[in-house]
């Protein structure tokens, strides 16, 4: 089992290190599905368009199990 910080960090490296797109400038937000946290990465600013990153990591092992971006 791993902790709900440590989810974040996954999902954070998971768009932000594998080059994916920076993640400055955007909130983290973090939500319970089951065993899954369901993390995603709002612009911080509304005023700005693009798109969203959401990453599902299952807390049992750590492991991605989804990732998507909306435009």
């Amino acid at each position: 089992m791993i902790s709900r910080e440590r989810a974040i960090e996954i999902a954070r490296a998971r768009v932000e290190y594998e080059g994916v797109m920076s993640l400055e400038g955007r909130d983290t937000v973090a939500e319970l599905e089951g065993d899954i946290l369901h993390v995603y990465f709002p612009l911080a600013d509304t005023a700005i368009r693009g798109g969203e990153p959401h990453v599902r990591v299952s807390l049992a092992d750590g492991e991605v199990v989804d990732e998507r971006y909306t435009q």
